[in-house]
């Protein structure tokens, strides 16, 4: 098959990351793959070089950007179109919002035979204002009907969207995103050797964090739980692992509550680089305000962590509440600090998930795994 996988921006993250795993596997599989992206990066890296590696063929449309813009918008269009008609491909599989809207459009004017979009988290939530999330609704309702199927990475997501009527039931399929689960198997010998390197003590209970550092990303949570248990437990350390444009505030704030000398931001990493970050921590938390499926949630129970996340979207779907992680209500600081508190003095029932329990998750989202339903997934509707 020629498929092209349309997304708005190739940087290091979750959707990103599912996607050119995804036409990995298809590359892998002997099918011609092209992701139509564009220009825009960030302090969050960007996956080019990494889907070249995998030889995966790129090309970037001048004014597919992530913010609205009336102008570039309009002009993204016609751009995708006459890349579709030059590539011809069998199937178009679209990503996110933005590209979703727009590349579906442009793929039934290109008069391409099967169209796919995947739901990586909605664009429309409760914690938007009622125009703008009206807006979000209105607009996924149109586009829903430029698409065959429509993917969503948790079930929850089928919930939502049925909710808003945005299509029926039976349009909607759960694919969840795939990791490259291998790499997360616990090794305690490299994590010791990481925290040296980050200059955090050994006996150290760290509690972690792996997100953008971006506004929805749910940061000042954690923050807030910090300044009240920092005060209180002398051997609790935080690493925070990802950039982006909230790091001067972050840090700002962590001088400002005397929390600096005990938090480390790692800046921007690499992701083959995620394990080994997770290996020196002893808990993991997932303050999100928004999220589709929490691949970190994932990632830190693969890695042999406790873990604790705000009760959202996918991530009840993730965890096993009170035995592999504690779902917290959404933004409760409070529900936060006695979830970390337990896992750092042990009395909580959250213990580290068991092998079996790592092994279900590894089976259940290997990126192998989400590649060999997509793939049948296009062949059933051509």
């Amino acid at each position: 098959m020629r498929i092209v996988h349309i997304i708005t921006r190739l940087i290091i993250g979750g959707a990103q990351e599912n996607t050119v795993l995804t036409c990995r596997g298809l590359a892998q599989h002997g099918h011609e793959v092209t992701i139509l992206t564009g220009p825009e990066t960030g302090p969050e890296g960007d996956m080019f070089a990494t889907a070249k590696d995998y030889g995966i063929r790129l090309g970037i449309i001048k004014n597919l950007r992530r913010d609205i813009s009336p102008y570039r918008d309009i002009a993204a269009i016609p751009e995708l179109v006459l890349a579709l008609r030059r590539l011809a491909p069998d199937v178009v599989h679209t990503h996110c919002s933005k590209a979703g809207i727009l590349g579906r459009l442009a793929a039934r004017l290109a008069g391409v035979k099967v169209v796919v979009h995947t739901i990586h988290g909605l664009p429309f939530f409760s914690y938007q204002s009622r125009i703008t999330n009206q807006v979000y609704i209105c607009a996924e309702r149109i586009a829903s009907s430029w698409a065959d199927k429509i993917v969503t990475v948790a079930d929850d997501m089928i919930r939502q969207a049925c909710a808003a009527r945005i299509a029926p039931g039976k349009k909607f399929i759960t694919v969840y995103s795939g990791l490259e689960v291998d790499a997360f198997s616990p090794n305690t010998a490299r994590g010791r050797q990481i925290r040296q390197c980050l200059g955090i003590p050994t006996e150290a209970f760290v509690v972690g964090k792996v997100a953008r550092l971006a506004p929805l990303k749910g940061h000042k949570f954690l923050l807030e739980a910090l300044k009240q248990l920092m005060s209180r437990y002398e051997n609790l350390w935080c690493l925070l692992v990802g950039d982006g444009i909230l790091r001067p505030t972050i840090e700002a704030q962590l001088r400002r509550n005397g929390l600096a000398e005990r938090v480390r931001l790692t800046g921007l990493l690499d992701p083959a680089q995620i394990p080994e970050m997770l290996w020196a921590m002893d808990m993991l938390v997932h303050t999100s305000l928004h999220e589709g499926l929490p691949r970190a949630v994932v990632q830190g129970l693969l890695a042999g962590l406790p873990v604790a996340a705000f009760d959202l979207d996918g991530a009840g779907e993730v965890i096993d509440p009170n035995r592999t992680g504690y779902l917290l209500k959404p933004g409760s600081v409070p529900d936060l600090v006695r979830a970390i508190e337990s896992v750092l003095a042990g009395t909580g029932p959250v213990k580290a998930p068991s092998a079996q329990v790592r092994a279900e998750l590894a089976d259940r989202f290997c990126w192998e795994r989400m590649v060999d339903i997509l793939e049948k997934l296009y062949y059933s509707m051509l």
